[in-house]
This record gives structure tokens, sequence and C-alpha cells, in this order.
């Protein structure tokens, strides 16, 4: 037996199996092999202090405005110059919709007078609310597709400047 030879495929099979570990553990920092991630939501355009902003998150066009598969709400004490930020962590990465409620009276409910929203309202994607209808979930979606995703909701009302409280 030839020990040089030995050695030299030895040593190959060394530097294959090192190559094979640094590229799997490589792999595991993508995104397939990490199934959550976060959002980072700035709500923005808020009137007042009052109440508290109440989110719908959906993942599915058949749930979009009445089914939520996540409801959360926040108070409005670290509000600043209107603005909102949260976090929801430790979501499944898929693709999901958010609607967003100025919830002024806390009763989890868009409230009407005259069949015009008397609280505010906004949705991923900011979309142009002109069209005087409901968007598609597809208009509005986004992917959870990395560790964190960031946007920010515009808040619209119907009187921005009504006093609240």
């Amino acid at each position: 037996m030839n020990i040089s030879r030995s050695v030299t495929s030895s040593a190959k099979r060394l530097i294959i199996i090192i190559l094979t570990g640094l590229l799997s553990a490589g792999a595991f920092a993508q995104s397939p092999y990490f199934t959550t991630g976060k959002l980072i939501i700035t709500f923005s355009g808020i009137r007042s202090d009052v109440g508290q902003i109440a989110l719908g998150l959906y993942d599915a066009a058949d749930q979009w405005t009445d089914d939520p598969k996540y409801e959360f709400t926040w108070t409005k004490e670290d509000m600043k110059n209107g603005r909102i930020t949260v976090v929801i962590d430790s979501l499944p990465r898929t693709t999901y919709a958010c609607a967003v409620l100025d919830d002024e009276n806390e009763n989890l409910a868009m409230d009407y007078w005259l069949g015009l929203p008397t609280e505010g309202w906004g949705m991923s994607a900011n979309p142009s609310f002109l069209k005087l209808k409901k968007p598609e979930f597809e208009e509005v979606s986004f992917d959870l597709d990395a560790a964190a995703v960031r946007f920010e909701i515009n808040i619209h009302y119907i009187r921005k400047n009504k006093k609240v409280g």
C-alpha cells in the first residue's frame, strides 16, 4: 500500500466532508429553513390618542376583511406625532394582507354615520380609496418572506380634523 496515495485520498475526503458541512450550515441561514418571521408595522396619520388600533391579518382571499386569521389590538400610549410602530412576532411565513381600524370607541367595529365611516381605516399596500370599493386581497397582499418585514400603513378618515374624546 502506498502511504502517500492513502494520505492524499484521505485529505480529499476530509476536504469534501468539510465543504459539505459548510455548505449545509450556510443553507440553514436561507429562508426555507426558518418557518416564521415578524412584521414591523408603523401606523401613520392617526388623528387622536383616544381608543385603540385594531388589526386583522388575513392569509387567504376568502377571509379578506370578514374572517381574519389573526386579530391584534394596541393602545395608543406610545403614539408620537400621529404614529405608532408595532411588532408582530413568530408569524408563519406566507402571503398576508392587513386591514386596520382606528377604533376610537373601542367596540372593535367600524362605526358609520349616514353610510360613511366615522373612524379611521387603512390596509397594507395603502390602496387608493377613490374607487369607493374594497380592494381585492391580491391588491393589498404582501409576502412575509424574510426574518422581518417592515412597512407603513396610512390611516384614512372622512373627517380628519373631527374632535374625538
